[in-house]
């Protein structure tokens, strides 16, 4: 029990320390971008990481170092300009052009499969779903980007709390045996108070009107099961890896992707959302 209070003081602790910095880089477009480019990185290296685990070619690692905080980098020069056809263009061109590397690297199809389909799906995963929150930010505004990023750490603390209480059914066990049912049910009511009381405090500082009521539950309710889902997918890719988490970056959390695993799903939910909102 002493280890498990630490462990949870250790969450909040670093939780607090992250999510402040995070938000402090939502004054202005620019820093946003940065910020992206920096959680593109930092989850980019994990990933690799854990899936090029037993590659012997270790340039092959190192560029995807390179490729994956670059393609969040190129995304946000393309919003900012309106280019948004070049962004999805070059995206595209990553099939192309990795597949021609793959062929130059590796030689053998089962080799070349494997690791080209989990090179792109990771820039996919990872910078493009990031590159969304940028997308959100520039398109609809900062209060949104905000409510992008942070309506995961609402769902997962309260998801958390309600499942440690009254959690019983367990909703995946053979791939995360702590999330529930209860929680998850639990997490998305409380959500919805949690995302309009959110939402009220950003219209105040934005001095615009954001949602509407009906239009938050909607968004919790996507949210919840998005940020579920998330977690879930990145629980089964730590387990296939044999990987508990997916780095130490963040004490007491684990890598930085197991912090963005919920945003990686929710932020072309949200997207999808505010387009029939707005």
């Amino acid at each position: 029990m002493a280890r498990d209070n630490f462990n949870l003081k250790n969450r909040w602790k670093y939780g607090i320390i992250f999510g402040v910095g995070t938000v402090a880089l939502f004054l202005n477009y620019q820093l946003f971008v940065v910020l992206s480019i920096l959680a593109t990185l930092f989850s980019g290296i994990e990933y690799t990481n854990m899936i090029f685990i037993d590659d012997k070619k270790k340039y092959a690692k190192y560029f995807m170092y390179f490729l994956m905080p670059f393609m969040s980098f190129l995304s946000g020069l393309f919003i900012y300009f309106g280019r948004i056809e070049l962004m999805a263009l070059s995206y595209c061109l990553l099939i192309p052009f990795l597949g021609t590397i793959g062929l130059m690297l590796y030689k053998d199809p089962s080799v070349i499969k494997e690791k080209i389909i989990d090179a792109v799906f990771g820039i996919f995963y990872i910078s493009f779903s990031l590159s969304l929150c940028v997308f959100i930010y520039h398109k609809f505004g900062w209060e949104f980007a905000a409510i992008t990023v942070t309506s995961p750490w609402i769902f997962d603390s309260f998801a958390f709390f309600v499942g440690i209480r009254l959690g019983k059914t367990r909703l995946m066990p053979s791939i995360s045996p702590k999330k529930s049912v209860e929680g998850l049910i639990g997490g998305s009511v409380i959500s919805i108070f949690g995302l309009w009381l959110l939402e009220r405090i950003l219209s105040l500082i934005g001095g615009r009107d954001l949602l509407e009521f009906w239009q938050v539950i909607i968004l919790a309710v996507t949210v919840s099961v998005a940020a579920t889902f998330g977690d879930l997918f990145e629980s089964a890719l730590k387990r296939y890896h044999s990987q508990k988490d997916s780095g130490h970056l963040i004490p007491g959390h684990g890598g930085l992707l197991d912090r963005i695993d919920s945003l990686l799903f929710i932020s072309p939910c949200i997207l999808f959302l505010l387009f029939i909102f707005k």
